[in-house]
């Protein structure tokens, strides 16, 4: 029996459309990544919340900045750390946006409702549950890091990651929504 007559078959992914999923998901990805960083760097008064989510790295710069601050003294800025935390939401919006783009295309949705409301959907399920409950504590775990989870939720507070997840989700079906031609079928190369 081969594998083309096996129940249990994957269906054949020709190599145009995986590329076009993969580029249309990553572009939307971080296109939706913009707003929602901006949400937390604005609900935690500054980069303090980039610091938070590559403190699964190195923490060292969380704790200073938010020793200074809490004495009043103004916070420094440190380059590396606010570069790592601001590649890491890039890039997980990245993958999040190529995991929705795969998933709506399956399920040939193009409503710009359901596009929308899918989005919103997988922003809390995919992002919030996922990446920030998941993963992240995770990769912590693996390197023997400290996951600075709560110090996040203590500078932006649940209302605002929360909705900093949803607001991804939403910009992430808009953007969908708007380009629908990158949820079509068709060759990349046509």
């Amino acid at each position: 029996m081969t594998a083309s007559q096996s129940r249990f078959a994957i269906p054949e992914i020709r190599h145009a459309e995986l590329e076009r999923t993969i580029t249309a998901g990553s572009v939307a990805g971080i296109v939706a990544a913009v707003p929602a960083i901006l949400l937390l760097v604005v609900a935690g008064g500054g980069y303090l919340p980039l610091y938070a989510i590559a403190g699964v790295v190195d923490p060292t710069p969380l704790t200073s900045a938010v020793t200074a601050a809490s004495h009043g003294h103004p916070v420094e800025f440190f380059q590396y750390p606010f570069t790592a935390g601001l590649a890491m939401c890039l890039t997980l919006g990245a993958v999040s946006g190529v995991v929705f783009m795969a998933v709506v295309r399956r399920r040939k949705v193009t409503s710009r409702r359901l596009l929308l409301l899918y989005g919103s959907l997988h922003g809390l399920v995919f992002g919030l549950v996922a990446f920030y409950l998941g993963l992240l504590p995770t990769l912590g775990l693996v390197l023997d890091v400290r996951w600075p989870a709560p110090d996040l939720v203590q500078l932006v507070g649940w209302p605002a990651l929360v909705g900093a997840y949803a607001l991804h989700g939403v910009v992430l079906g808009a953007w969908a929504a708007w380009r629908v031609g990158d949820l079509s079928a068709r060759d990349a190369s046509a």
